[in-house]
């Protein structure tokens, strides 16, 4: 009865294989199915984009993330002027087997999403799961890396994906292969649309040029006929100032030539004394001139010898980074909703200014955050005050640090 029982608990994942929809021997679920950067697995899905510029794939992506993407836990970062891309925090549910039941496992992963003209790209990273079967606590996180390579979860051929474990390959392959597809859809209902409302466009353009045709011709009617009236009036009013303007100009001459005896002679004696009071002005000039010549010299001495500045990183902040006052405000130009506070050190490397920062609790997924984005912005702050604020440049991240340059103080 025994030797039947654990023949039974043998057979039984197989026997869940056949119930599923899921082909344990899909070459999608075997070898090359994931790829790897800085030991970290990732599954990347290329939409069909070919007629949109980024511009418009931004948006319509934006749009599809919104519609997506509702869940409390669910937190998108949307792009700067420097980055096009979106990022994607978010948790979804993936049918699993391990021993003799089924159950329900979150999915928690990011989503990068890249794009440029004709191209857009997903890629799952940072995946990891929880409230799996056997794990001590349903908060109790296990990561792609234990579960989805290919040594755990398939067989030695690699011809196969195995019972229990592989099931969360196939799992998040499929989770991947339905959010792609759920991108596609939108993306496809909105070029559709975009093309009628530019059909749309192109009438009401065809017709608002038919109606300016008609409103020209009336116009120029309308003009031909004011043109000859206003010539007329013209005329006659040239006339009547050509009369004026001749009385005018014999009254203008008489005074003109009144005026100028008198300014002269007024000239004569403002020269005079213009002349002392330039030369009374210049010796307190010159005074001015030679102290102030004596000062920029000994200026000029004094910064020929001090030392000059070529950090960007002041000593002071040097000085709080190392008591502990150092906090990441901003990832990828998105600031967060508070600082996250960590250790950091600071150093030179060949001239380049580093900072380090490490959190090692991951608080607020701060860790996925910076691995997925490019830039950063680090804040230090004595007690409460902050004190300045640092761009950095991504160098290298590391499973719970990452290693930036730093480009300028804001």
């Amino acid at each position: 009865m025994k030797k039947l029982l654990f023949s039974l608990l043998f057979l039984f994942p197989a026997l869940l294989f056949a119930q599923n929809a899921q082909n344990p021997s899909d070459p999608k679920y075997l070898a090359d199915a994931f790829s790897y950067k800085n030991g970290k697995m990732y599954i990347e899905r290329k939409l069909d984009v070919a007629e949109l510029n980024a511009a418009q794939i931004r948006t319509v992506i934006g749009d599809w993330l919104k519609e997506r993407y509702k869940g409390e836990n669910d937190r998108v970062i949307e792009p700067t002027d420097q980055s096009d891309s979106y990022i994607v925090q978010a948790s979804e549910k993936i049918r699993v087997k391990i021993g003799l039941f089924g159950s329900n496992v979150n999915f928690v992963y990011n989503l990068l999403i890249t794009y440029s003209d004709a191209q857009c790209t997903l890629q799952f990273r940072g995946m990891r799961f929880s409230n799996n079967p056997f794990s001590k606590s349903p908060a109790e996180f296990v990561t792609a890396e234990e579960y989805l390579t290919e040594k755990n979860s398939l067989n030695k051929d690699k011809t196969r994906v195995s019972a229990g474990i592989g099931t969360y390959r196939m799992g998040v392959i499929d989770k991947a292969d339905e959010i792609a597809l759920d991108a596609q859809k939108f993306i496809d209902i909105s070029f559709k649309n975009l093309v009628r409302n530019n059909e749309v466009s192109s009438n009401a353009v065809a017709t608002a040029a038919t109606a300016t045709a008609a409103a020209a011709t009336v116009a120029a009617a309308t003009v031909k006929d004011a043109s000859v009236s206003a010539a007329h009036a013209t005329t006659n009013a040239a006339t009547t100032a050509a009369n004026a303007t001749a009385k005018a100009a014999t009254t203008a001459a008489n005074t003109t030539t009144n005026a100028a005896r008198t300014a002269a002679s007024t000239v004569k004696d403002a020269s005079v004394t213009a002349a002392g009071a330039t030369a009374s002005a210049a010796g307190a000039v010159a005074s001015k001139v030679s102290s102030a010549a004596k000062k920029a010299t000994e200026g000029v001495k004094n910064a020929v010898t001090e030392k000059p500045e070529n950090t960007i990183v002041s000593a002071e902040c040097v000085k709080m980074i190392k008591a502990g006052g150092a906090a990441i405000t901003a990832v990828g130009g998105k600031k967060l909703g508070k600082p996250v506070f960590g250790n950091a050190k600071y150093t030179k490397l060949g001239g380049t200014e580093v900072i380090m920062y490490k959190n090692a609790a991951n608080e607020d997924n701060i860790n996925l955050l910076l691995d997925m984005a490019e830039t950063f912005e680090i804040s230090i702050f004595d007690g409460s005050n902050r004190i300045a604020t640092f761009k950095c440049k991504k160098a290298e991240s590391l499973d719970d640090s990452v290693m930036g340059e730093v480009v300028s103080k804001l």
